[in-house]
């Protein structure tokens, strides 16, 4: 991951202080470089995980050619290959998925945002127009949230970077705490904090200068469309397949790096899944991660290892102790920036196989709210069917 953080001012005022407050503020999210770019009212700031075009031809802020676009983006394209054969008109500076983006606003204006198939949020600056935009993916992966007041427009990865600009109050909101106690999380455009929103999946914002700052939430693509086509004309048959054929595609498009990729496997259905689908398109045996408990009766390393054998992985088994788990809930908690129920385990498992020289790691998580593994979801069918 990577780290972006903005502000937009129709006041002239010093804005290089607070600027720099809300990088340092998550300089753990991009320990490879860091930039900014910085006007009398536009600042952006980035922080950068290198994991494709690791040269510094690929350090952000990045400029289009003709340096009217400025670029911070965290993310990653994964289709970006596949619309730089569209864009080959395009001087090209490097070989990363970021300078796509800029490409891609060059010739299809906001209509570019639909084409991207990955995981993202970013800012763009359009220096001539004076427009700025900020965009996140259609499913939200990416997290990027803003608080905006009469003459300021400020934007980050994390809440913890706009609260260290002291320009944004810190004051609690009660319906967001409300909320996390009755789901654990809190939905987007929701936070915690009072005046700090989430921007939501599909949606970008435009936020324009003058006379005075003006900002539009626009939405340009929405999770809904995709169930408006009418699956029951297929087969079982004819699913299956397509679900194959998605995930292989997915899988593959994910798999492009330039730095060593590994995968979470805990010895069910979605890690399994995935690690054999890995093995089809790597050279290379899989690096994959068992993280569990020293208590047997809990422990599912057994199937992670009949899977490790089964696909000849590189298998680490990593064997924590529950106060392992225990003195690590500091740190993990320090960590965590918007809260969820369950950060903590998310996060003590990526410090393991990261400490193992692990930058991207695949997960089997999402798999169950997709294909609807819990049982509160059976339950769900029982009660509409009545």
């Amino acid at each position: 991951m990577c780290g972006i953080s903005g502000i937009i001012t129709s006041d002239i005022q010093d804005i290089k202080e607070p600027l720099l407050l809300m990088s340092e503020a998550i300089a753990h999210r991009g320990p490879d470089s860091d930039g900014i770019y910085i006007t009398e009212s536009v600042g952006l700031a980035h922080r950068r995980l290198s994991i494709v075009d690791l040269s510094a031809n690929a350090n952000q802020p990045m400029y289009s050619y003709d340096k009217r676009f400025v670029l911070v983006y965290n993310g990653e394209i994964y289709n970006f290959l596949e619309l730089k054969k569209e864009l080959n008109d395009y001087p090209y500076q490097s070989q990363s998925d970021t300078e796509i983006i800029i490409a891609a606003f060059l010739k299809w204006g906001t209509d570019s945002f639909s084409k991207f198939n990955g995981m993202f949020a970013f800012g763009l600056w359009d220096t001539v127009e004076k427009i700025f935009y900020l965009v996140r993916d259609r499913n939200g992966i990416k997290p990027v949230y803003y608080a905006k007041n009469k003459n300021q427009f400020l934007f980050s990865s994390e809440v913890r970077s706009l609260l260290a600009s002291r320009l944004i109050p810190k004051k609690l909101s009660k319906n967001g705490i409300l909320e996390y106690f009755q789901y654990q999380t809190v939905h987007a455009p929701n936070t915690l904090i009072e005046g700090v929103s989430l921007l939501e999946a599909g949606h970008f914002l435009r936020v324009k200068m003058k006379p005075e700052l003006q900002v539009e939430n626009m939405i340009y693509s929405s999770f809904t469309d995709s169930f408006k086509k009418d699956v029951n004309r297929k087969s079982d048959k004819e699913i299956k397949h397509d679900i194959y054929h998605l995930l292989q595609r997915s899988v593959e498009r994910r798999l492009i790096a330039d730095v060593p990729i590994g995968a979470f496997l805990s010895g069910g259905i979605d890690s399994s899944i995935l690690v054999g689908l890995m093995a089809q398109f790597t050279n290379e045996p899989v690096n994959t991660f068992n993280v569990n408990f020293d208590e047997s009766e809990f422990s599912e390393a057994h199937y992670a290892q009949l899977i490790a054998r089964k696909f000849k992985t590189n298998h680490t088994e990593i064997r924590l102790r529950p106060e392992d788990f225990l003195s690590s809930l500091p740190d993990a908690l320090a960590a965590i920036d918007h809260p969820s129920g369950d950060g903590p385990n998310t996060w003590i498992v990526s410090r393991e196989v990261r400490n193992r020289g692990i930058k991207v790691a695949f997960s089997g998580l999402g798999g169950d709210e997709l294909f609807a593994g819990y049982a509160h979801f059976k339950r769900a069918i029982i009660y509409h069917s009545r």
